[in-house]
C-alpha cells in the first residue's frame, strides 16, 4: 500500500515520567538514546519499524531518536520527552534544535515554544 507523505509532522516535547525538565536529565531513566513516539500510519508511510534509528530534522537542525510505534499519538504528531541532555545525542543536538528560538512571550521576553514542524527519515 502506498501513501503520500505529508510535508511535515508536528513534534511536541512536554514533561514526562522520566523528567519534568533538564535538571533530571542525569538520572538513570534518562540514560541512552532518547525515543520518539510515532503513529503506526506515519511509520508505515515512511517505512519505519519499531526500534529504528530516525533522523528528526527541519531547516533549523536535527537530532537522532529511536522510533517507538504507538497509537498513543495521533497521526501527524510525534512525541519525545523534554529535558534530554546533549550528551545523549549523537548529533550533539536535542529536539530543542528544531524550535524557533525567536518566538518570545510578551512577559519578560521568555521562550514560548510548544511544538515544531519536522520530518523524519529512517537511518539504515
Amino acid at each position: 500500500m502506498e501513501f503520500p507523505i505529508p510535508a511535515s509532522l508536528s513534534i511536541i516535547s512536554p514533561s514526562s515520567s522520566k523528567r519534568t525538565n533538564a535538571t533530571f536529565g542525569g538520572c538513570a531513566l534518562s540514560d541512552g538514546q532518547e525515543e520518539v513516539e510515532i503513529n503506526p500510519l506515519d511509520a508505515e508511510m515512511r517505512g519505519i519499524s519499531d526500534g529504528d534509528k530516525l533522523r528528526v530534522h527541519n531547516e533549523r537542525g536535527e537530532t537522532l531518536l529511536i522510533a517507538r510505534i504507538t497509537d498513543a499519538v495521533l497521526p501527524g504528531v510525534l512525541y519525545t520527552p523534554k529535558g534530554t541532555w546533549l550528551s545523549t545525542s549523537e548529533t550533539g543536538q536535542t529536539v530543542n534544535a528544531l524550535l524557533n528560538a525567536d518566538i518570545r512571550t510578551d512577559i519578560e521576553d521568555g521562550a514560548c515554544c510548544n511544538e515544531a514542524f519536522c520530518e523524519v527519515s529512517h537511518i539504515p
